[in-house]
């Protein structure tokens, strides 16, 4: 509902993002996206309020994005995210990731996800990991721990929480599976070893520290 919605804006540790009106990668859809959230709260959105937007399956063009990107920005729209970001070893990032999906060994998952930690952001494009259902916790935790290593951002993206009788395909992530990924986090966040922000509060840092 609308009430709970409202609370969770209110929670610091949860971000509200745009996603399309229609789940369209258009200027117009991405816009009308972001009014409407401004319209649903109105009555808790400050002056000059920052929006991210999630780009429906990653489908925005880049070009048609840089070409834009100054009609997002009067529209308060700062960041984008995408999904993974292809380095230098594009082919081998591929392979790592189909041997992971066989293996589930940490060192493919990572090798296979490296290039997508972050320790800038550039025109204000922010990259994530997309996190399918048969992903083992110890796979992210890998992943977790190179992005510690070299004090990196790791944006992970999950489509959808559920309990296992209500999984449906492989975006739906086992909730037993994230709560012990969150209890994990939460030992190395206790511990000093990192922090676990929302993408706005990331995507400003890495700005200020750039």
């Amino acid at each position: 509902s609308l009430v709970q919605l409202k609370e969770m804006w209110e929670d610091p540790s949860v971000e509200i993002a745009g996603h399309g009106y229609m789940h369209k990668n258009t200027v117009e859809d991405i816009t009308l996206g972001v009014d409407a959230l401004k319209s649903h709260f109105r009555d808790c959105v400050r002056k000059n309020e920052q929006w991210g937007f999630a780009s429906p399956g990653t489908g925005l063009d880049l070009d048609y994005y840089r070409e834009n990107k100054s009609v997002l920005m009067r529209h308060g729209i700062v960041y984008t995210r995408l999904s993974l970001r292809y380095g230098y070893h594009p082919m081998l990032n591929v392979l790592s990731r189909k041997i992971s999906r066989v293996l589930h060994a940490p060192f493919f998952y990572k090798w296979a996800y490296k290039d997508t930690l972050m320790d800038r952001v550039e025109d204000g494009l922010v990259y994530s990991v997309p996190v399918l259902a048969s992903v083992l916790v110890n796979e992210l935790m890998g992943l977790v721990g190179l992005a510690v290593k070299r004090k990196q951002l790791l944006v992970l993206m999950f489509h959808s929480i559920v309990e296992g009788e209500q999984q449906r395909d492989a975006w739906d992530y086992p909730a037993v599976k994230f709560r012990e990924l969150c209890r994990r986090l939460a030992e190395k966040k206790k511990r000093g070893l990192l922090d676990v922000v929302t993408t706005m509060d990331a995507y400003r840092m890495l700005v200020k520290e750039y």
